[in-house]
């Protein structure tokens, strides 16, 4: 039995203690109500968008609480449930020390090459230095110990780890991807983000935070943010899952998934080279410019044929209605057409070297291409162009050639050609949106196969020259890795990583507004990938077509609206210097490396100088930076990848000048070519072709 004293004491330390808890408590607040301020102020100063939108926010999802022992919770709104199985400092304390003893990480890969011309600079120069350094992929070892190019961070919470990261981590590119604004809100009264937006507000480091972001969008931001910061800070990416959610969950499927993809497509100086050589060429030859244009008249079903297996099916179908149609062929797909006696209104390729002619020459006649007009993109090559007799020009995005027709016809008026690579059938199906058709029907254009070994339609001149050369001819890209896609009616079909980017580029220019400003409607035809945005039709469930009074006519009036002729211009060899060589030959001594470096931070700090001369010069010698863009961009990460997480530091100094010869090789082999023959066309030859060319 406990007397009355005793139960009037406990009650007085219970009381006390709950005085104490509640002062605590008030002294919690009124901490987390200054450091709110305060970090709105640093938001204010630095994302002001981030600060205009929490100036009278109000939680949806997630809200702070005080747990029952003390600490901050961040709780689900809709079910009570924390967000943390734990203390979340504590939660935050081990999932760090556990990223730190093993952090997770995507990769980047160099790989070898074919050489499709002994001439060219970039692929001969990298196999051999791949060749040169293969041995050093056995001394790596990744650790947080070496500089972070680039860190991923999946979830805010409460921010208690990103406090860590900036304070512990020495990483360069910080990048934030969190599917809820509440997360943000909540750490704006947790932690102190005046330092760490300080950190990465200065010239060294940046900071991108996607907040509430589609993940498909994010990812493709993602692509620019790689060109800002170099590819030698992307190549090795150590992600940092804090927390997950679908929409989370998703982002990092994707961003693993397709992570690889990021290391292809950067360019390199060769092929700028020739896409620069090629739209002087092109501007000199007088050749008229793609302009968009919707048309005031209702425009008939458009057939935008590719060669993929799918066209075998169609045949019949695109033959029957030749005569109420606008029929465009899509590179190869032009010699499978020939085959069976279809002509197309228009044609479209847009590669710029010169082995795509090859291949139109040997599946075409001349007679079969007269009245076909050429639709292609600036860098287009002389010996492709040559084979029609009507030829317009689109501006390719992101490309040399584009600058030199933006200086040389100011305010020209035309748009860029969005979404035009990877494949032919992307810069097809640009080229009708541009052009105001509302039904366009995809034939032929697969972007994924039944089987892993299948390609091309069976009409394909591939076939015929690969049964002609006994194997010895392929198409581009046999024998690349591939997986399993959803099929546009259902299951899976193979695909690429080339054929997979072109479905995505073709599923982003479907989601964005129609170029003309015209509804449109795009239908899938065919057995292979599904393309979201396109709708999966069987042509037996189409409705009938109109017939068209005048088809010659609705061509005309095309040509007329899209087709447009610039003023004559001559550019002369003098011209091109004086402009834009003297400037590209200035840049040279900033993108030296230096004879000797001795640690890798020392490196780190080098190549982001180099990297970033190179982002200068896009302000004031923009075509220069697009010349070297992509080669430079490949040095440099081969360099990282090979150097940034040595194991073996004692070999550090040697390794660092065998990766320096390679590197300087390349700024060698480009400046030199600059200097003696920058305005050479390409003249390439696809192995083997020449020989099986002729009417066997």
């Amino acid at each position: 039995m406990v007397d009355s004293t005793t139960a009037e004491n406990n009650e007085t330390k219970v009381d006390i203690q709950a005085m104490l808890r509640r002062a605590e408590m008030i002294e919690m607040q009124l901490q987390m109500e200054a450091r709110f301020k305060r970090n709105m102020e640093v938001f204010k100063a630095n994302m002001p968008e981030v600060h205009d939108l929490f100036t009278d926010y109000e939680p949806k999802e997630l809200r702070l609480e005080f747990s029952n022992e003390g600490y901050l919770h961040l709780i689900n709104c809709q079910s009570g449930t924390p967000v943390y199985p734990e203390n979340p400092e504590e939660f935050v304390q081990r999932q760090f020390e556990w990223f730190c003893a093993s952090p997770s990480i995507a990769e980047l890969t160099f790989g070898k090459g074919e050489i499709h011309n002994k001439e060219h600079i970039h692929q001969r120069i990298v196999n051999a230095w791949l060749d040169a350094t293969e041995p050093l992929s056995k001394t790596r070892k990744i650790s947080i110990d070496a500089p972070i190019g680039f860190m991923m961070v999946t979830g805010i919470g409460l921010g208690y780890h990103i406090e860590k990261i900036s304070r512990e981590l020495d990483v360069k590119c910080l990048c934030i991807f969190e599917s809820q604004w509440d997360s943000l809100y909540a750490s704006l009264h947790t932690i102190d983000w005046v330092p760490i937006l300080e950190k990465y507000s200065t010239k060294e480091r940046q900071i991108y935070m996607y907040l509430d972001f589609e993940p498909a969008i994010a990812m493709r931001d993602l692509g620019n943010v790689r060109h800002i910061i170099g590819y030698h800070n992307f190549i090795t990416s150590f992600i940092y899952p804090h927390l997950s959610d679908p929409q989370t969950q998703t982002f990092l499927d994707l961003y693993s998934g397709t992570y690889g993809e990021q290391g292809q497509m950067l360019g390199f100086f060769d092929d700028e080279q020739i896409g620069f050589a090629h739209t002087i060429h092109n501007i000199n030859a007088g050749y008229a410019f793609f302009s968009h244009g919707a048309a005031t008249e209702s425009l008939p079903p458009v057939l935008l044929v590719g060669n993929g297996p799918s066209l075998d099916s169609h045949v019949n179908f695109i033959r029957q209605h030749q005569a109420d149609s606008i029929i465009i062929s899509c590179g190869t797909a032009l010699s499978s057409l020939a085959k069976v006696g279809i002509k197309p209104d228009f044609h479209v390729e847009m590669e710029r070297d010169s082995i795509t002619p090859y291949y139109i020459e040997a599946g075409t006649s001349d007679e079969y291409r007269r009245g076909i007009p050429l639709l292609t993109l600036n860098p287009a090559p002389p010996n492709m162009t040559a084979l029609f007799d009507e030829v317009c020009l689109a501006i390719k995005p992101n490309d040399a050639g584009s600058i030199l027709i933006d200086d040389t016809f100011k305010n020209h008026g035309l748009s860029r050609l969005e979404s035009c690579n990877p494949t032919v059938t992307n810069a097809g199906l640009s080229f009708v949106l541009s052009m105001g058709f509302t039904e366009v029907l995809l034939i032929g254009v697969d972007l994924g196969q039944k089987t892993a070994a299948s390609h091309h339609s069976s009409l394909s001149v591939y076939h015929d020259l690969e049964k002609r050369s006994k194997g010895k001819i392929r198409p581009g890209g046999a024998g690349l890795q591939q997986s399993l896609v959803p099929g546009n009616f259902g299951g899976e079909v193979y695909a690429d990583w080339i054929l997979s980017r072109s479905r995505r580029e073709m599923e982003h220019l479907l989601s964005l507004p129609n170029p003309v400003g015209r509804e449109h409607a795009v239908y899938n035809l065919n057995d292979g990938a599904l393309i979201n945005g396109a709708i999966p039709k069987r042509y037996s469930d189409l409705n009938s077509f109109r017939p068209l009074a005048d088809k010659p006519a609705i061509i005309s009036a095309i040509k007329n609206r899209n087709f447009k002729s610039l003023e004559s211009v001559t550019l002369s060899d003098k011209v091109i210097d004086d402009q834009y060589l003297q400037s590209f030959r200035a840049l040279r001594k900033s993108l030296m490396l230096p004879k000797k470096i001795n640690r890798v931070d020392e490196l780190h700090d080098t190549l982001n100088r180099i990297y970033s001369a190179l982002n200068e010069a896009s302000l004031h010698s923009p075509l220069s930076s697009h010349l070297l863009r992509g080669t430079i961009a490949t040095g440099l990460g081969i360099i990282a990848w090979n150097l940034f997480f040595m194991g073996d530091k004692h070999l550090f100094k040697k390794h660092y000048e065998t990766n320096r010869r390679f590197y300087m090789q390349l700024i060698k082999g480009a400046f030199d070519k600059m200097a003696t023959d920058p305005l050479s066309p390409d003249n390439s030859v696809p192995p083997h072709v020449e020989e099986f060319t002729q009417s066997p």
